[in-house]
């Protein structure tokens, strides 16, 4: 009876430290984050709830990281309509004092002191935030980037940033597969988080066939010594 007791004790304060959270941000949903520079990420793919389009510009001046602890709040505003949305992290797993990236899609969102391919997820598991859809679009994002800055010669800080950009795309690809199945070439159902996605993904199959994605990734830089990872 003891231990039954301690369960629902133990239960009944697991509900009473969500619910406090609920109250102290205003809403029912805390996205769990593995770093700063994924919930960066989110908010680039995340289209405005209002007018469904954005893009969102998150205000990294008015970040609050005081009202619970593990607990980071982003206010955003929507580029097209001008609504305002908060969103709220959960940055247990975030290793270290990271500060906010303000240019996620420009320099690959290095903090001055920090390495230059910081990583977006330490972990083996998958993204709570950003699905397999997502991560490819933040690929092509980061590949546009790298495009606009040309293929001729370059000053050293610019091809300081390009290969910046390249290493964060591959890492971007690398986050999408970790939600394959080893002998699996397609993405599973719980893959894609949003309707957005699972209509991409039967609209254009091919794209997110696991060999092209590791095809992809193979002609990138990669952090650990420059090269590929294996996958």
């Amino acid at each position: 009876m003891g231990l039954v007791r301690d369960l629902r004790l133990g239960a009944y304060a697991a509900r009473v430290i969500r619910d406090t959270i609920e109250y102290m941000t205003g809403t029912e949903r805390v996205l769990r984050v593995h770093s700063l520079l994924e919930a960066a990420y989110y908010i680039v793919v995340t289209p405005c709830a209002e007018c469904r389009s954005g893009p969102l510009e998150a205000h990294a001046g008015q970040l609050d990281r005081t009202t619970h602890p593990g607990l980071l709040i982003m206010p955003t505003t929507c580029r097209a309509c001008g609504v305002w949305c908060a969103f709220r992290f959960n940055t247990d797993h975030v290793c270290g004092e990271e500060g906010w990236p303000t240019d996620p899609l420009g320099t690959a969102c290095e903090p001055a002191g920090n390495a230059p391919s910081s990583p977006v997820n330490r972990s083996e598991e998958p993204s709570e935030v950003i699905d397999v859809a997502g991560w490819l679009l933040l690929h092509t994002l980061l590949q546009e980037r790298v495009s606009s800055l040309g293929a001729g010669a370059l000053r050293v800080a610019e091809r300081s940033a390009r290969r910046r950009l390249q290493v964060q795309s591959a890492a971007c690809l690398a986050e999408a597969l970790k939600f394959y199945d080893p002998d699996n070439d397609l993405p599973p159902e719980e893959a894609f988080f949003t309707a957005e996605s699972r209509r991409q993904f039967r609209a254009r199959p091919e794209l997110f066939a696991r060999d092209r994605i590791i095809g992809l990734r193979a002609r990138l830089p990669w952090s650990r010594g420059g090269q590929p990872a294996e996958q």
